[in-house]
C-alpha cells in the first residue's frame, strides 16, 4: 500500500510539472508574438528596407541609472533589471524570420575592422556588398500586461553616423507609440 501511495504521489508531481512547462511554453509564445508585434509597429518599414541589416544577437544597453525611473515601481523596477541580465529574445532570426537581413556581430566585426587591400576600408565593403544601415535592438521588456515596452535600439551607418535612444513605449489603439524617452545619444 505504501508503494502505491508514493507511485501515486511521483505520478502527480510529474503531472504538476509538466502543467509548469506548458504555463512558460504559452508565457513565451505570447511574449514573442508580442515582441513581433511591436516590432512591425515600430520598425517594419526601415528593416524592410533593401540597405537595412539588423545585427542577430539583442544588445543589453539599458541603463536606467541615467533616467527619471519614478514612472515605474519598485516591483517592476525589480523585474525590468532581472530582464536586462537575463534577456527573452537571443536572436532576432528566431523571433522575426526572415523577413530581414541580420548579420551576427561576429561577421559584422570581421567585415568592420579587416583592410581589404587599400581598395576597401570595412564601412566602404560594407556599404558595397552588405548594406546601408545597421541597426542594433534590445531585448523588449514589457511591462503592466504588454501596456508599456521599454526598448533600446541604435542605427549605425559609418564612422561618425551612429545614434541610439531607450524609450518607453505605450500601446495606442494596439500599437506601440513613443511614450518616453529615457535617454539617448548620437555621434
Amino acid at each position: 500500500m505504501l508503494r502505491i501511495y508514493f507511485v501515486a504521489i511521483l505520478c502527480l508531481g510529474f503531472k504538476v510539472k509538466r502543467a509548469e512547462v506548458s504555463i512558460n511554453v504559452n508565457k513565451d509564445s505570447l511574449y514573442n508574438q508580442q515582441v513581433k508585434i511591436f516590432i512591425n509597429d515600430i520598425y517594419a518599414e526601415k528593416l524592410k528596407s533593401k540597405g537595412s541589416v539588423l545585427i542577430e544577437e539583442p544588445q543589453s544597453r539599458y541603463d536606467l541609472k541615467y533616467s527619471d525611473t519614478s514612472f515605474f515601481t519598485k516591483e517592476e523596477l525589480s523585474s525590468i533589471k532581472k530582464q536586462v541580465e537575463n534577456p527573452k529574445v537571443e536572436s532576432w532570426r528566431n523571433i522575426i524570420g526572415t523577413n530581414m537581413k541580420c548579420i551576427d556581430k561576429d561577421s559584422l566585426n570581421r567585415i568592420l575592422n579587416k583592410k581589404y587591400l587599400r581598395l576597401y576600408n570595412g564601412w566602404d565593403y560594407f556599404y558595397k556588398y552588405v548594406g546601408n544601415d545597421i541597426y542594433n535592438f534590445s531585448s523588449p521588456i514589457f511591462i503592466r500586461n504588454y501596456q508599456y515596452c521599454i526598448f533600446y535600439s541604435e542605427i549605425n551607418c559609418g564612422f561618425k553616423c551612429a545614434s541610439g535612444e531607450l524609450y518607453l513605449y505605450r500601446k495606442e489603439n494596439e500599437k506601440g507609440k513613443k511614450f518616453r524617452l529615457l535617454y539617448s545619444w548620437i555621434s
